[in-house]
């Protein structure tokens, strides 16, 4: 992204969330703006904008009791979605072919709400994406939580990268702001205030006989055909970002909807 100065920085951030109905907190405003700044400097310039107002400490843009009450009542029912599916989640953490698996968008923004399915974003070693793939669909399916017709509090499988990976492959273009705050918003699984939620911790048996039940080339390579479907391939061959598919992504989000929130963060900008 282009250079901010310290009230843009600050300005991007409260608008940004504003379109969630969600109002941001100092530690927020501070973790996610592109310059670097202090709380002292952050809160000052929260009080001098005159657009931002403060509520119990949450600030935004909107003078009103109930978005606090919202963003407090979203902080439960993502309390209660993680529980629903800590069982798939850990089965797809015992993976050896994963390093690591982060809540993303609605999830990890904070802006979940009652339809919401639980969006992850899966890190896998290199040459095992794949596989990785095919044995976080399968937990899915043992445990009744792959998205199907209805999304709502099912684990969507649709952003996983090697170790290896270049996230700003997946970025539109330099602007693309929705991106920025989905990077920067990340929620590991081995983070303490997840791990509470599904006992997260490896399972020496279960990785000891995943790792030698084929999860090599071979399983790779069959994984890798079953999964790549031809009407996916053509769109990941159209050159777009919405669906990537390669031996370093896999990223297959049809409905992207990150135009529509980069064109309506830019507008309230440069308003």
């Amino acid at each position: 992204m282009r250079n901010f100065t310290l009230p843009e920085s600050v300005r991007l951030v409260v608008e940004f969330f504003d379109m969630f109905d969600y109002p941001v907190t100092l530690y927020e405003v501070v973790k996610y703006a592109p310059s670097q700044l202090s709380f002292t400097q952050a809160h000052e310039l929260l009080v001098a904008h005159g657009d931002i107002v403060c509520h119990d400490g949450y600030y935004g843009k909107k003078e009103s009791k109930a978005q606090v009450v919202k963003r407090l009542r979203r902080q439960r029912l993502f309390e209660d979605k993680i529980r629903k599916v800590a069982s798939t989640l850990r089965l797809i953490s015992w993976c050896p072919s994963i390093v690591n698996v982060y809540l993303s968008n609605s999830m990890s923004f904070g802006t979940v709400h009652e339809d919401s399915d639980i969006d992850v974003f899966i890190v896998t070693k290199p040459r095992q994406l794949w596989s990785a793939r095919l044995w976080a669909m399968l937990a899915t399916m043992l445990c009744g939580t792959r998205v199907t017709a209805t999304s709502k509090d099912k684990v969507c499988l649709s952003f996983f990268a090697t170790t290896d990976a270049r996230l700003s492959d997946a970025f539109e273009s330099s602007e693309d702001y929705y991106m920025y705050f989905w990077e920067k918003s990340l929620i590991s699984l081995q983070d303490p205030t997840i791990a509470g939620f599904i006992s997260y911790k490896s399972h020496p048996t279960a990785h000891f006989l995943l790792s030698w039940y084929g999860f090599g080339e071979v399983l790779y390579k069959s994984a890798q055909r079953f999964l790549m479907r031809p009407q996916k391939l053509e769109m990941a061959r159209s050159g777009g970002t919405h669906v990537i598919m390669n031996e370093t992504m896999i990223k297959l989000h049809e409905r992207d909807l990150r135009s529509d929130y980069n064109h309506q963060l830019q507008k309230r900008l440069y308003a």
